[in-house]
């Protein structure tokens, strides 16, 4: 899949995110803290947070749920 744009991959967990925001919203812990190590949300524990997965499979931090008339 190539990615455009924003979107991009965890080189982590190989999660496919929408936006940069998005990716760094799935990301917890501190660089270099080995009592907080960073590390990777779950997928359930990004639905926890609000986080979906748009039509493309990519994660999003909240789905629009706008309509238009």
């Amino acid at each position: 899949m190539k990615l455009t744009g924003d979107r991009n991959q965890c080189p982590c967990c190989s999660e496919l995110f929408n936006s940069t925001a998005a990716f760094e919203k799935h990301r917890r812990g501190d660089f270099g803290n080995e009592e907080n190590p960073r590390r990777c949300l779950t997928p359930m524990q990004m639905m926890a947070q609000g986080m979906a997965t748009n039509a493309d499979g990519f994660w999003v931090t909240k789905l629009n749920t706008r309509t238009f008339a």
